[in-house]
């Protein structure tokens, strides 16, 4: 993470975006994190609104900002996505995403099928 409350971008060639901003007030560390993975990355069907992928991808920030395993990130995003089937956020694909996202956050090594 970058000092002095700057936005440190992690960006892999072909893997969504994942920014993560740290900022010190009163002692304390603020933690925010904003995913904002595209449709085309998310491969889900061509029709889903984009209101949808944003619901996503903000409760995916909020997953993993408030989790602390990878185990429990992924159970609870797998929950969630699972809503949203009728999009092809339940399909393999999707599910992938969110577990490549996952393990470079919290720098470990899951498989979809882990959850």
């Amino acid at each position: 993470m970058s000092k002095n409350g700057r936005l440190k971008k992690y960006h892999l060639a072909d893997a969504p975006s994942l920014q993560i901003k740290t900022t010190k007030k009163h002692k304390m560390i603020s933690i925010q994190i904003t995913i904002t993975i595209k449709r085309s990355e998310w491969e889900c069907y061509i029709d889903t609104p984009d209101s949808v992928i944003e619901t996503i991808n903000n409760y995916f920030a909020f997953v993993l900002q408030s989790r602390d395993t990878a185990l429990e990130a992924q159970a609870e995003i797998f929950k969630f996505m699972c809503m949203f089937s009728e999009f092809g956020f339940y399909d393999s694909e999707p599910r992938q995403i969110a577990t490549d996202t996952i393990n470079r956050f919290f720098k470990s090594n899951l498989s979809r099928w882990d959850s």
